[in-house]
């Protein structure tokens, strides 16, 4: 047992960590530190939500309910304030799948699709004063619970995890 050839880790990985260097410098990637952006757990960890998010609303789009009545805001009399449409839907989930590209396939347009994505989710935390986010006038309808207990919070994280991935750039 003592003599069993085992492989290099370190050898495996640097080979790997050289082929996605060469990779990168490819894509035109044009940043600071260029081809040294590897993806750490914040990454991993905003891939997965903003990855639930986006099926969520493509779920919504092809015409499934679960969950999409508790989240569009409501008057005070539960009126909801719009209609979302299959179309607006599938849109709004793929506008989620721009910045998984950004993350993923690191180009000359990550950090600007990530600046925006940090800027669009705290504007949405912060809401419009009326119906949404943490500063809302309206608090007793199902949906503002909702908003107050988990969408803004969310917004939030993703927004700071976001930053912090701006950072690995």
């Amino acid at each position: 047992m003592k003599n069993m050839i085992l492989p290099d880790c370190n050898i495996i990985l640097r080979v790997f960590l050289l082929q996605r260097e060469k990779i990168l410098c490819k894509t035109g990637l044009n940043l600071k530190n260029q081809g040294k952006y590897y993806m750490n757990i914040t990454g991993y960890i905003l891939l997965i939500i903003i990855l639930s998010i986006s099926f969520l609303h493509i779920y919504w789009a092809l015409g499934g309910t679960w969950g999409k009545n508790l989240a569009v805001p409501t008057t005070e009399n539960q009126i909801p304030l719009f209609e979302p449409s299959a179309f607006v839907c599938l849109i709004t989930g793929f506008c989620f799948l721009l910045p998984v590209s950004a993350i993923v396939f690191p180009s000359r347009f990550s950090l600007p699709i990530l600046w925006i994505n940090t800027f669009l989710f705290f504007i949405r935390a912060v809401g419009d004063f009326r119906y949404i986010g943490f500063f809302k006038k309206i608090k007793n309808t199902p949906f503002s619970k909702r908003d107050t207990l988990i969408y803004a919070p969310l917004c939030v994280l993703i927004s700071f995890l976001t930053l912090l991935l701006i950072n690995t750039f």
